[in-house]
């Protein structure tokens, strides 16, 4: 796809994890629901495949600075899971959850090998069947990038960002307390044979007390409170009383 023209439409999973603000850059019109960055200046500009932009969020409306001076206007942005085209040149594949997406343009994602060289956020999940990828857009989201791990029973690592659970018959998962206030915790039943029954029991759930993997995709979002976990959404899952 080629950079946005008019205001769109987005895909989002759950509310924002964080709004920020910008000053926009001179002669700059962003329109709503496209990626956003900072320039080398710190000004606010359309996400595009250039040295030196760094993402900070997508814009939650539209900003028009076509006739202004550096930061006449600011740009508001959310920072959370946003669905967006995925582009056909190197497109981003099912394989490539927990890796990093990279910015096309300002309203297409695409994978590292296309050339970009500025990084959109960690893909969390990819619809095959309307070609969306949902990623983590925004700079604060990049803390949240730790890789990936593939349980097949027990503890779940904290310091992997995106936990894929592998469910053979009946097996038993764990969480510890998050290591920080904010943490964000991915998890996605990639696995799920042999009439599958997996329950993670998280050592504090502010949701429940239980989550249910039994359905490959199954999936779900978590952020760490300070005190248990919160479930910020669920694909497919169940949560436990």
């Amino acid at each position: 796809m080629a950079a946005a023209t008019q205001n769109r439409e987005c895909l989002q999973l759950g509310a924002p994890f964080k709004i920020g603000r910008g000053k926009i850059a001179a002669s700059t019109k962003i329109y709503a629901n496209t990626i956003v960055a900072r320039n080398t200046a710190g000004h606010i500009v359309p996400a595009a495949n250039t040295a030196g932009l760094v993402v900070v969020g997508m814009s939650l409306a539209e900003f028009d600075n076509s006739a202004g001076a550096a930061g006449d206007l600011e740009c508001e942005y959310g920072v959370g899971v946003y669905g967006f085209p995925n582009d056909t040149g190197k497109p981003i594949a099912l394989a490539d959850s927990g890796r990093m997406a990279y910015v096309h343009d300002d309203q297409t994602l695409c994978d590292e090998r296309e050339g970009s060289v500025v990084e959109a956020g960690p893909v969390f999940w990819y619809d095959s069947g309307d070609d969306i990828v949902y990623v983590t857009i925004g700079i604060e989201g990049r803390e949240y990038v730790l890789g990936e791990e593939t349980v097949t029973s027990g503890a779940l690592s904290l310091y992997k960002a995106v936990s894929l659970i592998s469910v053979t018959g009946t097996q038993a998962y764990t969480l510890a307390d998050g290591l920080y206030v904010g943490q964000i915790k991915y998890l996605r039943c990639t696995v799920a044979a042999t009439t599958p029954d997996g329950t993670l029991t998280p050592t504090n759930l502010a949701d429940g007390s239980t989550l249910d993997f039994d359905a490959v995709e199954e999936a779900y979002a978590l952020m760490w409170m300070g005190t248990a976990w919160r479930v910020l959404y669920v694909i497919g899952g169940a949560i436990g009383a």
